[in-house]
C-alpha cells in the first residue's frame, strides 16, 4: 500500500502528526519501534501540559491512547496497542 505521509515514532508527538494527516485526507502511516506513547508512558509525573494539570504519564498516555485508537491511520510495530 502507499502513503501519503510515514511518521517515524509513534509517541505524543507523532500520534499527534498522524491525527492531522488524517484529518487532511491523507493515508498515514505511523511506525513504532517500541511502544506507543513513548517516553510519556514511563514518566512518574507529566505537569504543564496542554489540558492536563497533573498526572502519571500512564494516565496521561491512557488519555491520548484512546483517542488515536480511533484514527483512521495504520500504525505498525510488532504488537499493536490498538489490535487493528
Amino acid at each position: 500500500m502507499m502513503y501519503d505521509i510515514g511518521i517515524i515514532g509513534g509517541g505524543t508527538a507523532g500520534l499527534t502528526a498522524a491525527i492531522y494527516g488524517q484529518r487532511a485526507g491523507k493515508r498515514t502511516l505511523v511506525i513504532e519501534g517500541g511502544a506507543f506513547g513513548g517516553q510519556i508512558t514511563t514518566s512518574p509525573k507529566v505537569e504543564n501540559y496542554p489540558g492536563i494539570a497533573s498526572v502519571s504519564g500512564s494516565e496521561a498516555w491512557d488519555r491520548a491512547g484512546e483517542r488515536t485508537c480511533d484514527g483512521d491511520f495504520r500504525r505498525r510495530r510488532d504488537q499493536d496497542h490498538c489490535n487493528d
